[in-house]
């Protein structure tokens, strides 16, 4: 007779609830809770090891039945020069060759004791690089039907590689994100679980994490959610207890020069650890920007519900990164990706606020509205980018530093000549490793994404666009908004007329420019060049000061205007109040008589 798997969860998740019902953080779960982790490890930080066993409690919450599961295996990306990850990076960085990461499962049971080790194998869902181990699949000996649950053993070793990308070591600093064999994510279009590509970042359900780590003494630890116990052990070591509740990803950085400072943000409180020689203004600034921007973000779109924040800081800026309940930040100029200095920037550069600003703001975007990163990356990038540069604005004002030539740059300008000199050929809503480039994935995601937030910000009023924002965060926080659902609440708000615009904006390679063709007298000819489309103003100034508005839907490729009964013409401006940020072009947008 056919045993259902379900029968040989029963020990194991009875023991998770026992366990989770000792260290509630809600009074009910706010979250679907579909992947559920319980995790023992132990680093051992001179082999740069992570000895561990995981218990996954894992429900179908679809309509269909699970013949397979399937896993990622992200820090497999830096086991060899030939993976994905490596390939589309362009480089196997010196760094690693002899020291490569890995994440191996080494045992994987059905409940308490039923070997499934052999029905593990990798797959290569998005390229088929037989050299890539970033996905591996489990075929189930049974199903699991929907609104059944499967407890998982799995025994691992994971490997930290020298940090190149995120995750890693460097000095006596260690990062260990996507470190664990993590489930992928089933909907009832099967499986989503992609490979580690070099443009892309991740995908997760929300669950429990519950989270033993065991240390050496001279370790500093943060990590996602809150540390429930602390227990001395023999040999200089100690055991950590973390415990989350609906998150989707669990990592913690530890390191021997962290000194922690702790402050709070309304009732939301802040452990920052920080570099040993930063504990002065460097500190002052991270912890202001923080709670500023908690500030800006919890009254405009809604709470963080988690009691604390913590925040590490990298003393390399590849390791900058946000997490469930924690992100990296940093002493970085903006210029280049340095080790961070000792000494503090500069008081005229406040990069290192926008950049805290813009990690804490991913606990409402990525974090708490978890969108598939790997495929609509621009719906959290370029929304945190947006919110980041509007809170920035609101506390320090316009500019955040002075650009390479000297010139003072507004916060909402950054990176916006990248956007002018890295114009994309692919649409902003698109498979993140599809950009051939990093600067292509940057714009696309990242940049245009807050340009065309900026538009909608200028054309309708800030007011309609909290507002959207706001219905985007209250509908779909704790679970998986996807790019549509956010078009149809800015069709809601802002009106029809606006979608089909922003539908081309996302879907297509199509720009925009503007550009007076011709005057001739008072006749004067305004083209749009490009097939992106979004109406625009044109103001026209007569002998005498006088001024005329028109508004062009430019839904025509061109328009001529006449105005034969008024004076002569002295001066055309299209756009005149820079409404239209993702203009390609604003150089040939004005006429002068006098020029």
């Amino acid at each position: 007779m056919k045993t259902p798997i379900f029968l040989f969860c029963t020990f194991f998740m009875i023991s998770f609830i026992a366990c989770s019902e000792n260290y509630k953080m809600f009074d009910k779960p706010i979250s679907s809770r579909v992947a559920n982790y319980s995790i023992e490890c132990n680093f051992d930080p001179v082999n740069k090891l992570i000895i561990g066993t995981e218990f996954i409690t894992w429900t179908n919450k679809t309509n269909l039945p699970v013949k397979e599961m399937q896993f990622h295996l992200y820090m497999n990306a830096f086991s060899n020069e030939n993976s994905t990850f490596l390939k589309e990076l362009g480089e196997s960085p010196k760094e690693l060759r002899g020291s490569w990461g890995y994440c191996k499962i080494n045992k994987l049971y059905l409940g308490e004791n039923v070997d499934l080790t052999q029905n593990i194998s990798f797959i290569q869902p998005d390229d088929d690089n037989k050299f890539d181990s970033t996905v591996v699949s489990l075929k189930l000996p049974d199903e699991i039907q929907p609104n059944e649950s499967i407890e998982l053993t799995i025994e691992f070793t994971t490997k930290l590689p020298p940090l190149i990308e995120r995750s890693g070591y460097i000095g006596s600093f260690h990062m260990a994100s996507q470190w664990f064999p993590k489930v992928g994510v089933y909907s009832d279009l099967g499986w989503n679980c992609h490979q580690y590509h070099s443009n892309s970042e991740f995908f997760a359900d929300f669950g429990i994490y519950d989270v033993t780590i065991i240390i050496p003494d001279e370790f500093m630890v943060g990590a996602t959610g809150i540390l429930i116990d602390e227990v001395q052990m023999a040999g200089n070591r100690k055991r950590l207890h973390y415990y989350a509740e609906d998150v989707h990803d669990f990592a913690w950085g530890a390191d021997s020069n962290f000194v922690e400072i702790n402050d709070h943000s309304g009732k939301t409180e802040i452990r920052l650890l920080a570099q040993k020689e930063h504990t002065g203004e460097v500190v002052n600034r991270i912890l202001h920007a923080t709670k500023s921007s908690h500030q800006y973000f919890t009254k405009r779109y809604g709470q963080y519900p988690y009691p604390q924040i913590t925040i590490l800081d990298s003393p390399v800026f590849n390791a900058v990164m946000e997490y469930p309940t924690l992100f990296l930040t940093g002493n970085f100029d903006g210029y280049d990706n340095p080790p961070a200095p000792v000494e503090p920037q500069l008081v005229e550069n406040l990069f290192m606020e926008r950049l805290t600003m813009h990690e804490f703001g991913h606990q409402w975007f990525y974090g708490m509205c978890a969108n598939n990163e790997f495929e609509e990356a621009w719906l959290d990038e370029g929304l945190t980018e947006y919110i980041t540069a509007k809170a920035f604005e609101a506390e320090y004002g316009k500019i955040m530093q002075n650009d390479e030539f000297g010139k003072p740059l507004p916060v909402r300008d950054f990176r916006k000549q990248m956007y002018i000199e890295n114009y994309t050929n692919l649409p902003i809503l698109n498979y993140s490793w599809h950009y051939p480039t990093f600067s292509e994935y940057y714009v696309g995601s990242y940049v245009k994404p807050k340009l065309l937030f900026y538009t909608l910000d200028n054309y309708f009023g800030e007011a309609v666009m909290e507002e959207i924002i706001y219905l985007f965060f209250q509908r779909w926080q704790f679970n998986h908004p996807k790019t549509q659902d956010f078009v149809d609440i800015i069709t809601e708000i802002a009106g029809e007329e606006i979608h089909t615009i922003i539908q081309q904006y996302l879907e297509t390679s199509d720009f925009l420019d503007y550009k007076i063709e011709s005057v001739y007298q008072n006749r004067v000819k305004v083209s749009r060049i490009g097939q992106q489309i979004f109406p625009v103003n044109i103001e026209f100034t007569f002998k005498g000061n006088k001024k005329i508005s028109k508004q062009w839907k430019a839904e025509e490729s061109e328009i001529t205007y006449e105005f034969n009964k008024e004076p002569h013409l002295t001066r055309v401006c299209i756009d005149p109040e820079q409404m239209i940020e993702f203009e390609l072009n604003t150089q040939n947008n004005c006429w002068n008589f006098d020029n």
